[in-house]
């Protein structure tokens, strides 16, 4: 192979692969409520302090979890 068929490949694999990149993100950011991630934590027996779980509570509701909490 010489270096112009080499750098059609080169060329037509950027072109695709930035398509991807593009689905996958706008597929993150939108998806579905069913598919996003579900957020629990147990707290029991007063083992966990009033610090840690409010900055819990905050890391979750940071994340969009909030409708979880």
């Amino acid at each position: 192979m010489n270096t112009t068929t080499y750098s059609i490949i080169t060329l037509f694999l950027c072109i695709t692969l930035s398509g991807i990149g593009q689905d996958l993100e706008y597929g993150l950011k939108n998806s579905t409520q069913s598919a996003k991630p579900k957020t629990w934590m147990h707290t029991m027996s007063g083992n966990m302090g009033k610090v840690f779980m409010v900055s819990c509570l905050e890391a979750i509701a940071a994340t969009g979890q909030e409708e979880n909490l």
